[in-house]
């Protein structure tokens, strides 16, 4: 169940170097797959790699690049997630005062409606003397 990326490289060997490189174990299904290995073995050489590092007790260590990436780009991370939340917090409470206002409408429709009534049971006596005198 090793499966063979290349000639001489096992799927499992790349398994465990993404895993050391600190790759998320669904970006490592998606090459593997991705190279034509079966979905099903691929997750269980993940799991048992998994498995290995857990008793190994190895802990993924991420490139320097990748270290450096993060440092260059956590503030302006932290400044769109600050920004979106407090988009968001906006627009709830935006939609709370469309929904208020929805409501007050709905309920002058129905005063509306039952003042449409009202007037119309009111004319249909008017309507009815109206006939008889026009005899």
């Amino acid at each position: 169940m090793t499966g063979r990326v290349s000639s001489g490289v096992a799927a499992s060997d790349v398994i465990r170097s993404m895993m050391r490189a600190g790759f998320p174990h669904d970006e490592i299904y998606d090459v593997l797959t991705g190279i034509g290995l079966p979905g099903e073995q691929v997750q269980l050489l993940i799991d048992r790699v998994a498995a290995e590092f857990h008793e190994a007790k190895l802990e993924p260590h991420p490139s320097r690049l990748a270290t450096e990436v993060e440092k260059v780009f956590r503030g302006e991370i932290e400044d769109l997630q600050h920004m979106m939340l407090t988009q968001m917090d906006s627009l709830t409470r935006q939609l709370e005062l469309v929904k208020t206002e929805l409501e007050k409408l709905g309920r002058r429709v129905v005063e509306l409606q039952s003042a449409i009534k009202m007037s119309q049971h009111k004319k249909v006596p008017e309507l009815k003397r109206l006939e008889k005198s026009a005899r």
